[in-house]
């Protein structure tokens, strides 16, 4: 009785029988414990000769198996799903275009998963090779060394050299296999790859012709991406999932990147120049990474693409264009002081375009449900930002030829020369929203003349929503007689007030914004980081200095507020705040050289 009493009151302790009850397929062998469960009775015949599935969780603590045996029951009962639906599957003549796509994916991944995996280890034979070499002593005949047949780190020589030579071979018997539509070579791919995802499909049927052609280009491409990592390119292996919901026909299978990239390009309706742009960031990328699914692409990618551009040179000879992008870096790397994209470039155009790629791909199309791009950028050198023209540097400028004797240089594009840097300084405009500006374009308005920079019939365009914006004339320019110079032009609003500023392509400022540089040069402005778009950073700077409320400096220079509230209050013209606000914030633009006008610039009478 005494006994009886002890047992029921004796304390349950960790990995009693008692606890090993509440977890059916947690059971003990000795002192460690082990998973088993029994095959469904359905899945009998497919396990067969197996009646239940056993293995060691390879621990001792009671607390570690029981969240190891969570685990790998959830693995076991997707396992035994997988094989119900093949057991369930009808065969059947037809598949999706979808699933064609996806099982070529996967043998794409699986193929460069192993050769992940021989890279990292090895193919295992390196001290069986050593341990033949050394029981034939002085008898080995073999051209390798004890030191290439063997390798701390990496693949040995000799290892590296076969690899070379196999991939290589085969590549050349597949590419010529499918210059043939030889399919032979893979028929047992394609049955293991039907068999995994749990689908039948008659090898009569068009569509296992179809499905194995799919898998023999797709054997091709993961060969050439072996062969390109065997000479030192970067490619990564893609990241999908084995298993395919036939439910859902393969729709998680995302299309490539360059199909996105033309889905893009087909709903864009700027600039062809944009649309030029981003093809480039796009065949960049997949020469890095190859042409990956969209859903493939990592955060991982974007970072190596990333840190690629900025290493990449800002002016390619020709010699250098049809290089890919890892072989170019590699020829760079003797020659260190070649100038490379700055940090500011890479961000909006390389990463801005494959955002912008991807941002389609994840709002409207719903390829993806996060964007990878989001949150990498290219950190931006303080030192690096684009200088401002200091107040000397304006007395400079305002000394200039143009200015004190109005000389008219072919490159300045006539009147051009004169008003386009007095404009700069006095609106802090972008050149090409200044120089393609017509009659209609100055208005005025309760009082008060203004610029209105907007989108134009004539092909004119705004960098953004907040780019559309009037920007009141400002006193100094009124008292040189700019309304003068524009009723010079007569009434017809279409009238260009500098129709000589042209360039080949969409910016019609190219060819002047290089003149003026190479102009400010010889007159004194020695500075190369100084250019027309300096006049931008000034203005930004004399506003902030006077202490101009920010909403009224974004609103003159177009930049976005970033504040969604300040997108309410907007009149029928899109403007946020009224003229005269604006007037008052304009005319905080000073410059110490304008206080003695008549020896600063010569006025037009």
């Amino acid at each position: 009785m005494a006994q009886a009493s002890r047992l029921l009151h004796r304390r349950v302790t960790p990995g009693s029988m008692e606890d090993l009850a509440k977890h059916p397929r947690l059971m003990k062998r000795g002192a460690v414990y082990w998973f088993r469960a029994k095959v469904p009775a359905n899945l009998l015949s497919y396990y067969a000769p197996k009646r239940e599935i056993t293995f060691s969780l390879k621990t001792k603590d009671f607390k570690a198996a029981v969240e190891r045996l969570r685990v790998e029951s959830v693995r076991l009962d997707q396992e035994f799903a997988v094989a119900t639906a093949k057991l369930q599957a009808a065969p059947r003549n037809t598949i999706s275009d979808t699933e064609i796509e996806r099982l070529a994916a996967l043998h794409y991944q699986m193929r460069l998963e192993e050769d992940d995996e021989f890279r990292a280890f090895g193919s295992g034979d390196q001290k069986v090779l050593r341990g033949v070499e050394l029981q034939a002593g002085d008898r080995a005949s073999s051209p390798w060394t004890p030191e290439q047949i063997t390798a701390e780190f990496g693949l040995s020589d000799r290892e590296f050299q076969k690899a070379l030579e196999a991939t290589e071979s085969v590549l050349e018997e597949q590419r010529l296999r499918l210059g043939r539509a030889d399919t032979s070579l893979v028929l047992d791919l394609v049955d293991d790859l039907l068999d995994q995802n749990a689908i039948k499909l008659a090898p009569k049927s068009p569509e296992y012709r179809k499905l194995s052609l799919a898998v023999l280009k797709a054997d091709v491409r993961a060969l050439e991406a072996i062969v390109a990592r065997n000479h030192g390119q970067v490619i990564e292996t893609p990241v999908l999932t084995p298993a395919m919901d036939r439910a859902q026909g393969g729709a998680s299978l995302s299309p490539s990147l360059s199909k996105v990239f033309l889905e893009w390009k087909a709903q864009h309706k700027g600039p062809e120049k944009t649309a030029q742009t981003f093809q480039v960031a796009v065949e960049r990328f997949v020469s890095m990474h190859g042409d990956k699914p969209v859903g493939a692409i990592t955060k991982s990618d974007i970072r190596s693409f990333r840190d690629a551009m900025l290493q990449y040179p800002a002016v390619l000879a020709k010699p250098q264009r049809g290089m890919s992008v890892s072989a170019l870096l590699q020829s760079l790397e003797a020659t260190p002081s070649v100038k490379r994209l700055s940090p500011k470039t890479v961000n909006e155009k390389y990463l801005a375009a494959l955002s912008a790629i991807l941002s389609l791909a994840m709002n409207e199309a719903g390829y993806i449900e996060t964007n990878p791009c989001s949150g990498i950028r290219a950190k931006l050198d303080s030192q690096k930002q684009r200088p401002l023209y200091t107040d000397s540097d304006i007395a400079t400028i305002l000394g200039f030829p143009i200015f004190v004797a109005d000389e008219r240089p072919k490159g300045g594009a006539g009147e051009a020369a004169k008003w386009l840097p007095l404009l700069g300084m006095f609106t802090g405009a972008r050149l090409e929203e200044i120089a393609r500006l017509t009659v209609g374009d100055v208005q005025t308005e309760q009082g008060i003349a203004y610029i209105f920079i907007r989108e134009g019939a004539d092909g004119r365009r705004v960098k953004n929503r907040a780019s559309v914006r009037k920007v009141p004339v400002h006193s100094m320019l009124e008292r040189y007689g700019f309304r003068n110079f524009v009723s010079s032009f007569g009434k017809s609003e279409d009238n260009r007030l500098f129709p000589l500023v042209n360039s080949a392509g969409e910016q019609a400022s190219s060819a002047w914004s290089k003149w003026w540089g190479r102009y400010a040069r010889t007159h004194g402005i020695t500075d190369q980081d100084k250019v027309f778009h300096s006049f931008r950073h000034t203005v930004k700077r004399k506003l902030r200095d006077a202490k101009v409320d920010k909403t009224v400096r974004d609103a003159i220079t177009g930049h976005a507020a970033g504040d969604v509230a300040e997108t309410y209050g907007l009149d029928e013209e899109g403007m946020g705040i009224s003229l005269p606000i604006l007037a008052e914030g304009i005319e905080a633009i000073s410059y110490p050289c304008f206080k003695n006008l008549e020896k600063c610039l010569r006025a037009d009478e």
